[in-house]
């Protein structure tokens, strides 16, 4: 590994993790209806509740989920699939 110190190549890489997150909601929420965040979570095991719902709200807000709380829980639905999303994200050689 190395350091990245380019302002650029950093936002590229976190824009990068946030559209794999939000692609990983979107395959798990497919064929689904509601979904307690909190069993989302725990089907993906590598992002924490916090990061999720907050990849939850950008989905939200562009209009693909709906995210609303149900007696203190936020539960999650998909609503429309994106025409374009990142099947998978590959690592360069």
């Amino acid at each position: 590994m190395h350091e990245i110190t380019d302002e650029s190549k950093l936002a590229s890489i976190g824009r990068a993790i946030g559209a794999v997150a939000r692609n990983l909601i979107i395959k798990k929420l497919k064929g689904r209806g509601w979904v307690p965040l909190a069993d989302l979570t725990k089907e993906l095991v590598n992002y924490q509740y916090t990061v999720i719902k907050n990849h939850c709200k950008i989905l939200s807000e562009e209009g693909f989920i709906e995210l609303k709380t149900d007696n203190d829980r936020y539960i999650v639905r998909l609503i429309r699939v994106p025409n374009v999303y990142i099947e998978e994200v590959k690592k360069r050689k």
